[in-house]
């Protein structure tokens, strides 16, 4: 009968993966700081300006003007991979599949990058990550094999992975790449969570009845004895937030984005109001390297 559970549960998280692709678009900002490191996020652009009534998600940045972001036109069903250099406005399909790919984000090598596929098999629908090359050179391959029901990841290292596992309950892992260890790091998680380049994982604990969700922190290679250590509360039960490298949190509500530091901030405060601007609810956001980009999906 739990078995039965589980496969009814896991097959309309899957229906309803595959029938809502909403209508969204990707935004960027320039961030900016003052000498005394205050942060001020300007100009925003619309960078899906080719498919503004279709879906446009999962965006990954790569240097300071290189975008890797899921799309697919209005109506349609199983977004492909797009590639946007956002200096020259070219825009290339890196992906062309009859499955929905999701959630593009470079390798540790640099030379390859993974996306979350969804492989349609004659009895199952399979969500796994694949490894494709950048110069696409070959068809690719997938990423732990035999993780079949995986929703979101975070490369830690050339080694290991941290991926959202679909379930009743959802749960977050560690995972070896070599499938040699695993550890569980905790259960209802929310869908966002960061790896730092220190090694830190920050992930939302979504709350329990009676309970409020908090944002965690611990390490990235995780084990048992790992401490989980509390930040804040996200914003209204929000669940996408961006980091900065010094530990400043970014994280929106409606069209308002909010920044927070533990060692600067009493509770979240407020960066920046886009209320004025076609746009009225951000989730995903994404910072590049440099920390002078900041790209925003928002419906």
């Amino acid at each position: 009968m739990r078995a039965l559970t589980l496969f009814i549960y896991l097959f309309l998280i899957k229906v309803t993966l595959l029938a809502q692709l909403p209508e969204s678009n990707i935004f960027q900002l320039e961030i900016k700081k003052d000498a005394q490191g205050n942060l001020k996020l300007q100009k925003l652009t619309l960078l899906t300006s080719l498919n503004t009534k279709g879906y446009n998600n999962h965006p990954h940045l790569v240097g300071d003007s290189l975008l890797f972001y899921s799309s697919a036109a209005k109506g349609a069903s199983n977004p492909d991979i797009y590639k946007l250099n956002t200096s020259i406005g070219k825009l290339v399909r890196f992906t062309d599949t009859k499955e929905g790919e999701y959630s593009a984000i470079t390798m540790p090598n640099k030379r390859d990058i993974g996306v979350l596929r969804m492989e349609f098999w004659p009895k199952d629908t399979l969500q796994r990550i694949w490894s494709l090359p950048l110069n696409g050179q070959n068809q690719g391959k997938p990423i732990l094999a035999n993780q079949m029901n995986i929703g979101y990841f975070r490369w830690v290292s050339d080694q290991g992975v941290i991926t959202f596992e679909l379930g009743n309950p959802q749960t977050l892992w560690y995972r070896r790449l070599d499938e040699t260890a695993a550890a569980m790091i905790t259960t209802l998680p929310g869908r966002c969570f960061r790896v730092t380049e220190n090694g830190e994982l920050y992930y939302i604990q979504k709350a329990k009845p009676g309970e409020p969700s908090f944002i965690y922190r611990t390490k990235a290679i995780y084990s048992s004895e790992s401490p989980k250590i509390p930040i804040i509360m996200p914003l209204n039960q929000q669940e996408d937030f961006a980091i900065l490298k010094d530990g400043t949190l970014i994280m929106a509500e409606g069209a308002k984005i909010y920044q927070f530091h533990p060692d600067k901030n009493a509770n979240w405060k407020l960066l920046v109001d886009l209320s004025n601007f076609p746009l009225k609810k951000i989730t995903r956001m994404e910072i590049n390297g440099s920390e002078n980009k900041l790209v925003l999906v928002a419906q």
